[in-house]
C-alpha cells in the first residue's frame, strides 16, 4: 500500500511532529517533570499531572508509531493512524484553548521547551496539524505512486515538521517590533 503524495506528506508531517514532541518529553527526568508541572495551567489537577503527562506522551508515541508503520500495513490502518492523529491534535488544541482562558500565562512545553507562553498562534498551529491529519486520511489510497514523487512528498513533510517544531521561533521572528526595534513580548 502506498499513500498518495498528499497522504505521504501529511503522514510524515504529523508523525515527525508527534515523534519530536514525545521524545522531547521523555529525554530525561527533568523534561518529563517540566511537562507534568506545566499541566495544571491547562486545568489538570496537580495530583493527576504526572499520570496525564504519561498518557499524553504515550498517545503521541503510539500515534507516531502507527503513522510510521501505516505504509506497510494497509489502507485501513493508515487511515486509522491519521484519524488518530487528528483526534489527538484536536484534544491538544482544546487543552491550549482551555489554558488561554485561564488566568495566568501557561508555557508551551510541546517540544520540551517552555520559554514561550501559549498564545493564539499555538491554536492555529494545532488546527493546521489537525487539518493535515484529516487531509492525509482523506487521501489514503492503495494506488502506487512514483518513487520520486513519494520521496519529494516525504521530504516536504519533514521540512514542514521542522517548521512546526520551531513554530515559537518563527512566530517570534515574525512578531511586530516596538519603537526600540525589539520584539514586543507583552503578548498584546
Amino acid at each position: 500500500m502506498v499513500m498518495t503524495y498528499v497522504g505521504v506528506l501529511c503522514a510524515v508531517l504529523t508523525g515527525l511532529v508527534l515523534t519530536v514532541s514525545s521524545v522531547s518529553k521523555v529525554r530525561g527526568l527533568r523534561a518529563f517533570a517540566a511537562f507534568a508541572a506545566s499541566l495544571p495551567a491547562f486545568g489538570v489537577p496537580r495530583r493527576l499531572a504526572r499520570p496525564v503527562a504519561g498518557g499524553v506522551t504515550a498517545a503521541e508515541t503510539a500515534v507516531a508509531i502507527g503513522l510510521a508503520a501505516s505504509p506497510l500495513v494497509g489502507v485501513g490502518f493508515a487511515t486509522a493512524a491519521l484519524l488518530s492523529a487528528a483526534v489527538l491534535f484536536t484534544v491538544l488544541t482544546g487543552a491550549v484553548v482551555t489554558a488561554l482562558r485561564r488566568p495566568g500565562r501557561a508555557a508551551c512545553n510541546c517540544f520540551g521547551r517552555g520559554a514561550e507562553p501559549l498564545g493564539p498562534t499555538h491554536v492555529v498551529r494545532n488546527l493546521l496539524l489537525t487539518a493535515a491529519a484529516v487531509t492525509g486520511a482523506a487521501t489514503v489510497t492503495p494506488e502506487p505512486g512514483h518513487p520520486a514523487g513519494l520521496t519529494v512528498a516525504a521530504a516536504t513533510g519533514a521540512l514542514l515538521a521542522g517548521l512546526v517544531v520551531r513554530w515559537d521561533d518563527l512566530t517570534y521572528l515574525l512578531r511586530p517590533t516596538g519603537p526600540s526595534g525589539q520584539a514586543d513580548l507583552s503578548g498584546r
